[in-house]
């Protein structure tokens, strides 16, 4: 209800919002194990859950499998990714008065 409810709020009812053939869909399953705070799942999973996915799918494709990145792209990206950091980081120009 919330993720069909969401779509129709963004205007992209029939694009998004529901598990179906044709539409969008990214998915996220993320471990309940570990140190849950309290009774309630979804407030010890906020509070205290698990830092990473356990499976991860964008677009159809797998990302992460068993909490593990299976992209043949990996290093490419991590590349890419350094590079990027490095910019950003770099000393600006020093402002002369």
């Amino acid at each position: 209800m919330a993720t069909r409810g969401g779509a129709s709020c963004l205007g992209r009812d029939g694009e998004i919002g529901q598990l179906a053939v044709g539409l969008q869909a990214d998915i996220a399953v993320w471990p309940l194990t570990g140190p849950l705070a309290g009774r309630d799942l979804v407030e010890g999973w906020f509070r205290c859950g698990p830092l990473a996915p356990r499976h991860t799918i964008v677009a159809g494709q797998a990302v992460v499998t068993n909490g593990e990145l299976v992209s043949s792209k990996v290093d490419e990206m991590l590349r890419t990714h350094r590079s990027i950091a490095e910019r950003f980081q770099a000393p600006g120009p020093t402002a002369t008065r």
